[in-house]
């Protein structure tokens, strides 16, 4: 498929608007490191031009920029995405972190603006609280954005951030029941306005609206973005936060994140505990438990799987070397280390 569409290429006169490409990836069960596979492609393909062709020096990150090699003046929200296609290296991720925080330019009650706060454009629009996308706060976009955080470890920021994002989607949702198409970055919704077809394209009603509640949601469950497995927990959390009566993959779900602990319950597959909070990455389960975390300070976990009977007999290792655990029934209860952990518990006969 590679050839294929090389040669498509340099034969030029194609109308791309007319087509449509598939990959068949997850259907053949390719790996990412096979030589015809999608993703292989796009990493090669794509992420060498953007880290080629989009950065920008002066500002020691990635810049939107013109076919005549100049770089576009305007920060968009885009900026940060890169932090989520995972090449960002650590310089760029500090200079993202300080733009991200800036209140001149990201940072504020309201996110997550779709231009810097400092553009000449921003919030130029009828009520000069936004103006689309010279401002306003758009729900996929702020939900990327937050994506980008997670993927950057910025568990500190993430807390925060999810937490203006849900006060300002509640605010409108408990009051007036709107969910609306777009959110004003600075001030409220004025409902007095007349706005272009009525509400100037903030519509009342936006299904894509929920991805701002979604991000709080997150920070208690969610599939991982790129390695697999699942992430919980976040102790930065304000306060404990549950989330009930959910599913995932077929079975019933409970998950609880704040600093005083970190609880999952999957079915009768498998329940996690740790306390204080952790922030849990890459979690999965086959016929062992994988998870790596960022723990605060000493904390206790308590893992039990339907899968296998640590009684029977099980490894434990953290960050690559044999640690001590205690059963209590079922559970195989350890400590972790303060700092950076990788954890695999296999059956004994595994190894």
């Amino acid at each position: 498929q590679i050839t294929f569409l090389g040669e498509l290429i340099r034969l030029g006169g194609l109308d791309w608007s007319q087509i449509t490409l598939f990959h068949m990836d997850e259907y053949l069960g390719l790996p990412p490191t096979h030589s015809a596979s999608f993703c292989r492609y796009m990493r090669e393909r794509v992420e060498t031009r953007v880290r080629e062709r989009l950065f920008c020096e002066k500002d020691g990150f990635f810049r939107d920029r013109f076919w005549n090699g100049d770089f576009s003046p305007v920060k968009a929200m885009t900026i940060f995405y890169p932090l989520l296609a995972g090449i960002a290296d650590d310089a760029v991720k500090a200079r993202l972190r300080e733009t991200l925080l800036d209140p001149k330019q990201f940072w504020g009650d309201n996110l997550i603006p779709t231009v810097s706060r400092d553009d000449p454009t921003y919030c130029d629009g009828l009520d000069g609280a936004g103006n689309y996308w010279r401002g306003n706060c758009w729900a996929p976009t702020t939900y990327i954005v937050y994506l980008a955080i997670k993927e950057a470890g910025w568990d500190d920021i993430a807390a925060e951030y999810v937490r203006r994002v849900n006060a300002q989607f509640m605010e409108y949702w408990r009051a007036h029941g709107h969910a609306y198409e777009n959110y004003p970055p600075e001030g409220k919704v004025d409902h007095r306005f007349l706005y272009v077809q009525l509400w100037g394209g903030r519509e009342l009603r936006y299904v894509w609206a929920g991805m701002m509640p979604l991000c709080g949601l997150e920070e208690l469950f969610a599939p991982e973005t790129a390695p697999g497995g699942v992430r919980f927990g976040n102790p930065f959390l304000k306060e404990q936060s549950v989330w009930r009566n959910f599913t995932w993959q077929g079975m019933q779900v409970e998950a609880e994140a704040g600093p005083q602990r970190t609880r999952v319950a999957v079915g009768k597959a498998w329940s996690f505990l740790a306390e204080p909070g952790l922030a849990v990455r890459g979690f999965r389960v086959d016929d062992g438990v994988v998870f790596s975390a960022q723990a605060r300070e000493k904390t206790r976990v308590r893992i039990e799987a339907s899968f296998f009977q640590p009684a029977a007999g099980v490894a434990l290792r953290i960050n690559g070397k044999p640690a001590a655990f205690t059963l209590e029934g079922a559970a195989l209860c350890f400590t972790l280390p303060l700092g950076a952990v990788e954890v695999r518990i296999t059956p004994r006969s595994g190894g």
